[in-house]
């Protein structure tokens, strides 16, 4: 239902048009299961692609070696191209086999912790801006403007202090 609505959890998505969702709920379906069955499917449709022969096997080995196991930095050097080329190399590639292959977009794995950490402060999660979180502001404003009691308001949140309510949720601007 979520997907549907635009909702992905996915902070990078920018486009939440009608036009974009279909291709996303598209590409979610045909997305394959299995890493060998991306990599066959892919190539194959890498090698069957529009663009030509020069761009395609810069797009195979981009492909293949980030398949291997390689980092966006480690296919940097050994091409010997910008990162930022190697990034347009995946978004062509992505076009192509009609399914992600950066492995941080494709479906979340169970267990893993809920949000992304921040590299530069250990134990903090980003907030999503376009996931269910994003409606506790909204919630907590609206419930407190038309009277819903602070104790209420704190019990949902799960907050022990009115004080952080106000602070991080209520926005009556």
């Amino acid at each position: 239902m979520f997907v549907a609505a635009g909702f992905s959890g996915d902070e990078n998505e920018e486009d939440s048009s009608e036009g974009s969702r279909d291709k996303k709920l598209t590409k979610q379906s045909q997305q394959p299961k299995t890493e060998d069955e991306m990599t066959s499917q892919g190539r194959t449709r890498i090698k069957s692609c529009g663009q030509s022969d020069a761009v395609k096997a810069k797009m195979l080995q981009v492909f293949n070696l980030y398949m291997s196991g390689k980092s966006t930095d480690e296919i940097a050097n050994e091409m010997q191209i910008s990162k930022r080329g190697v990034s347009c190399h995946f978004k062509r590639i992505e076009e192509a086999v009609g399914f992600s292959v950066v492995r941080s977009r494709r479906t979340k794995r169970v267990g893993k912790a809920r949000g992304a950490v921040h590299s530069s402060r250990p134990g903090l999660r980003k907030v999503n801006q376009r996931g269910f979180h994003a409606f506790r502001a909204t919630w907590v404003t609206l419930a407190l403007t038309a009277g819903v009691p602070m104790d209420l308001v704190r019990k949902v949140t799960g907050h022990t202090t009115a004080e952080t309510v106000l602070t991080h949720y209520f926005q009556p601007d």
